[in-house]
C-alpha cells in the first residue's frame, strides 16, 4: 500500500468518525457495550495508520494528540445532539485506542518506509 493510499483511508475514517460521532441519536443504533468498543476500535485505526507513515516522533505524538483532542471536542458537542450525550468512558475508549494504535503501528513503520 502506498503512502498516498493509507493517507486516503485515514481521511475517510477521519470523516467517518466525524459524520457518526454527529448523527442523532434516532439515527445510531445503541450497542450493549454503550459504544464504547466502537470508540476504541475507530479511534484504533486513527492512531495505527500515522504511526505506521510518519517518521518524525514529535509529529507522530501531535497527530495523536490532535485525535485525542477531537474525540473530546465531539464528545463535547454530542451534549447538544438530540437523543446523544457527553460520555467520560467514550472519551476514554477514543484515548486508549489512539495511544494503542499508536504502539501496534509503530513495528510497520520501518516496514512502510522501506516499501516506498
Amino acid at each position: 500500500m502506498t503512502k498516498r493510499l493509507l493517507l486516503m483511508v485515514w481521511i475517510a475514517l477521519l470523516g467517518l468518525v466525524i459524520l457518526f460521532s454527529l448523527l442523532p441519536g434516532s439515527v445510531m443504533p445503541r450497542q450493549p457495550s454503550g459504544g464504547a468498543a466502537e470508540h476504541f476500535l475507530a479511534y484504533f485505526g486513527l492512531g495505527v495508520i500515522p504511526a505506521a507513515l510518519m517518521r518524525s516522533w514529535r509529529r507522530l505524538v501531535g497527530v495523536v494528540l490532535l485525535v485525542i483532542s477531537m474525540g473530546a471536542l465531539l464528545e463535547l458537542l454530542q451534549r447538544y445532539i438530540p437523543g446523544r450525550s457527553c460520555e467520560i468512558w467514550d472519551l476514554a475508549a477514543d484515548g486508549a485506542g489512539a495511544i494503542l494504535g499508536l504502539a501496534a503501528g509503530l513495528p510497520w513503520r520501518r516496514k512502510v518506509s522501506e516499501k516506498l
